[in-house]
């Protein structure tokens, strides 16, 4: 789940599912199966759009299809003994209890051993069928990142490495008194790139910060002069606050290092949207997005719509 396109997928995948549960000749069980999401990952897309797609199933689905919504179910699948393991302990019992409270499933310290068309076979737990199945457990190694002949991290992810600069480092055997350890005009940032002794987590907000301060390098020098580099101007990356919505006008927020601060139920879905909204770049699309909570609200979400 990275794209627009993959949410459309998943939107017609679940209509698909919900039609076939509706034909007549379809027994109870199929039914069930038809309709249980298994969701593998318990971090926070994971949780997110296990959020998203319970407050369908509780408000707009009953409605469109009154005899087999209520088969509907939805199972997070995770390797860890919990889920949403980068937040405290407090939040992320709060997040597993109201979701439990939601008829969600968690279950924990699952290995899957091998995934078929329509079954998931997990270790000591034998062989469970679902509808639809979605992989949102972490970052897979980039074949060209493997293949590059740079400095690259050892163990996990593989990811090329960077100086405090950005600048990506040369791989040892091909350091020389001539070019040094280093591509002087050759930056690296994303999930693929990681700076050295200090190793960074693979989200959107990482890499937004670098590639503003890449623009602001790349700004500082002249077609006849080099990047002007200074250990003062090296990268820092300012932690924001981690938000993830439960669902049902519920989620969990957790201050930066700087700033230690939690917050649970509505008022960190309020603090959540009002953020959001913030980041919107103009006022037509504010005032779109005004317009639209409002009519969601009182008629529901339009999910018939393309």
């Amino acid at each position: 789940m990275k794209h627009v396109s993959d949410a459309m997928t998943l939107r017609s995948r679940l209509f698909d599912q919900l039609e076939k549960a509706s034909l007549p000749c379809t027994t109870e069980q199929e039914k069930k199966d038809l309709l249980h999401i298994a969701i593998v990952g318990g971090g926070p897309t994971g949780v997110e759009i296990t959020a998203e797609l319970t407050d369908l199933t509780k408000r707009e689905f009953p409605e469109l299809y009154p005899d087999v919504a209520h088969h509907l179910k939805i199972t997070v699948y995770d390797v860890a003994d919990h889920i949403l393991g980068m937040y405290d302990q407090q939040l992320y019992q709060h997040a597993t209890e109201k979701m439990l409270e939601k008829g969600i499933e968690i279950q924990t310290e699952s290995v899957i051993e091998k995934v078929e068309r329509g079954y998931l076979h997990i270790k000591g737990k034998g062989k469970i069928p679902y509808g639809i199945l979605l992989w949102v457990a972490g970052n897979k190694n980039v074949k060209l990142v493997e293949e590059l002949d740079v400095k690259k991290s050892e163990g996990g992810l593989v990811r090329m490495l960077t100086d405090r600069h950005l600048r990506l480092q040369r791989n040892e055997r091909n350091i020389s008194a001539a070019d040094g350890p280093i591509y002087p005009d050759v930056f690296a940032l994303g999930d693929a790139a990681d700076i050295e002794s200090d190793p960074l987590p693979t989200t959107a907000e990482v890499a937004v910060q670098k590639s503003k301060y890449i623009v602001r390098q790349l700004n500082s020098a002249t077609s006849n002069t080099q990047i002007p580099i200074s250990e003062s101007d090296a990268f820092k990356f300012d932690e924001k606050k981690q938000v993830t919505y439960i669902g049902q006008k519920d989620g969990i927020i957790e201050g930066a290092k700087a700033g230690p601060q939690t917050m649970t139920g509505a008022q960190a879905w309020m603090s959540w949207r009002a953020e959001s909204f913030g980041w919107t770049r103009t006022w037509q699309v504010r005032v779109g997005i005004i317009v639209s909570t409002m009519m969601n609200s009182v008629f529901g979400r339009d999910v018939n719509r393309l």
